[in-house]
């Protein structure tokens, strides 16, 4: 403890040393720096002697005062020196105390360590006595503590077998319930099914059968400069183009579909806001022969994207005037699907129609010749005559003319009966593609008027809203009913549950 204070004493002296030390170092700058301000002074008054004279006294007195504070710093740093040796042998000793304290606590340690050993051994000792002493004592009685045993035991069965009993009828007659309400529910299971299946139906019916949206792709990156024909586009379905080559009203056109997305529209965007199209009406071949279509079993979606790019890989293409890669084919992929109902046993069948036309081409600006001719003329053929089809499933008309085009053809079953179709319009903003925008835009438009089946009015929000809060309704009704149902067949087959 005094080694302590004592190294306190001399932390504490030291510590006053070196602020002494610091004190005549800051009052040593300050004279060096009125000596240079007194030898700056001398050197500017040198013409006036007798102000130099009082300079140089004040100036030797200066040099005087900075030996005398040179002199008294060099003896405290002596002293600063001697306080941190002395320091250093206190600090030395303080180390010797507590490692003499350390072993003299490890030994304590030790000794209790010893003394908790001597008494858990006595502990076992006596253990073992009384153990030896009760053996003895139940020696005696040990034919009587079997007998109560085994009647205790005999007790304790006869009571649980009584408990699983009660518990095990409580339990079936807790499940017959259930699976009465179960059953109650899977028997109005298909009603629900069929009748969500109609206001399905119903509701894209309410919404057109054909749904037309259109989509203005970016410009190039070497065509940033130019010019777009796109004046406005809204957030229902509105879209303005201008003619540059006329003004007023007469070079402003403006068409309204289903959805527009702009230029900057993402992939993932787009594919968000395309919903469900719902079953496809049966897809019939009518004797149909399509050279080189083929038909493949696939069990999985990679499947059907690893046949579609195969198809995409043997599309015909080639470089025109206005395209470098342009598509000299149409390019359909259809997904046919077969459900059965396990219940009824009967069969359901859809058909999913996936279809790329290729543009339609003005040979003047295209520049085509020879087999490249014939391929546009070959397209803009069954593109016109796709929009036959349009015009007449738009009148109305008794007589439709498929049969005037392969491609009408394999599209007959995607633009009749209760087929729901979206067509999706790619539209170039360049001023000098405005007739062919323009014309694309005209067909898209007698598209979204084309009514399929039953189709009625597609401007009755209110009734949509209705149908579609009543559909997801049923859809939740009948979610609830399927996890019911499965929980039940657990219960029938515990086998399965395990």
């Amino acid at each position: 403890m005094e080694s302590r204070n004592r190294v306190k004493e001399v932390e504490s002296e030291l510590m006053e040393s070196r602020n002494r030390v610091k004190e005549f170092e800051s009052e040593l700058m300050e004279s060096r720096n009125r000596v240079k301000e007194f030898e700056s002074e001398l050197m500017e008054s040198s013409n006036r002697t007798k102000e130099v004279k009082e300079f140089e006294s004040e100036l030797m007195e200066s040099r005087n005062r900075v030996k005398e504070f040179e002199r008294e710093l060099m003896e405290s740093r002596n002293r600063a020196k001697e306080f941190e040796s002395s320091l250093m042998e206190s600090r030395n000793r303080v180390k010797e105390v507590e490692s003499s304290l350390l072993e003299s606590r490890n030994k304590v340690k030790e000794v209790e360590s010893l003394l908790m050993e001597s008494r858990n051994r006595e502990k076992e000792l006596e253990a073992i006595s009384e153990s030896k002493s009760e053996s003895w004592s139940k020696k005696k009685h040990l034919p009587y503590i079997h007998r109560f045993s085994a009647w205790f035991a005999s007790q304790s069965i006869q009571q649980e077998i009584v408990r699983t009993k009660k518990s095990y009828l409580e339990g079936f007659s807790t499940l017959g319930s259930r699976i009465k309400v179960l059953d109650d529910a899977a028997k109005n299971y298909y009603s629900l099914l069929a009748e969500n299946r109609k206001l399905h139906n119903e509701l894209q019916e309410l919404k057109g059968n054909i749904r037309v949206y259109c989509r203005i792709r970016p410009f190039l990156p070497g065509q940033k400069g130019k010019q777009s024909i796109v004046e406005y586009i809204g957030e229902n379905g509105e879209l303005i183009v201008v003619n540059p080559a006329k003004q007023g009203k007469e070079g402003r056109r403006s068409f309204k579909f289903d959805k527009v997305y702009g230029p900057t529209a993402t992939q993932v965007l787009v594919f968000l806001d395309l919903h469900t199209l719902g079953i496809l009406s049966t897809a019939k071949a009518n004797g149909l022969a399509v050279p080189d279509a083929s038909v493949q079993a696939v069990n999985s979606t990679s499947d059907v994207l690893e046949l579609m790019d195969i198809g995409l890989k043997n599309r015909a293409k080639s470089s025109t005037a206005l395209n470098e890669r342009s598509s000299r084919s149409h390019s359909v992929v259809s997904i046919h699907a077969r459900g059965v109902d396990l219940k009824s046993g009967s069969s359901l069948r859809g058909s999913l129609h996936l279809v790329d036309l290729a543009g339609s081409e003005r040979v003047d600006r295209s520049e085509v010749t020879g087999d490249r001719l014939k391929e546009a003329q070959h397209i803009n053929k069954s593109l016109s005559a796709l929009g036959d089809v349009i015009f007449a499933l738009s009148q109305k008309n008794a007589h439709v003319p498929y049969r005037n085009s392969k491609l009408t053809q394999v599209l007959q079953s995607s633009l009749g009966g209760q087929a729901k179709t979206l067509m999706f319009v790619q539209l170039n903003p360049d001023v000098s593609s405005y007739s062919e925008t323009v014309s694309t835009l005209k067909f898209a438009e007698r598209v979204s008027g084309v009514e399929l089946g039953a189709a009625k009015s597609s401007k009755e929000g209110r009734d949509v809203r209705e149908l579609m809060e009543q559909v997801a309704s049923l859809k939740d009704t009948i979610a609830k009913k399927d996890d019911e149902i499965e929980t039940l067949q657990l219960h029938k087959d515990p086998k399965n549950a395990v």
